[in-house]
């Protein structure tokens, strides 16, 4: 159970979704409203049970010990490696 607990520790403090994001939260009705920008760059609202909100970003933690592209292109290891060897004249 303790490996669980800092597992998703970690997520919690890198989250899925940014605290920004989130517009309201109505404790009375126990609803959250958060925004993203669709695919036409327009800002959408959506508004959720916390339950329902809760659940979206479960899903978006990846499995344990799965391994994620970070960084690519000019930021990759190889090329920022490379490009620091030949900086210093290896």
């Amino acid at each position: 159970m303790g490996q669980v607990k800092s597992y998703v520790g970690r997520y919690l403090r890198h989250p899925a979704i940014a605290e920004s994001r989130i517009s309201e939260f109505n404790v009375e009705t126990n609803m959250v409203t958060y925004w993203f920008v669709d695919e036409n760059k327009v800002k959408q609202f959506v508004t959720l049970s916390a339950l329902e909100f809760i659940g979206r970003l479960v899903r978006l933690i990846p499995e344990k010990n799965l391994k994620l592209i970070r960084y690519y292109g000019l930021y990759s290891r190889r090329t920022m490696g490379s490009l620091f060897e030949s900086s210093h004249g290896s």
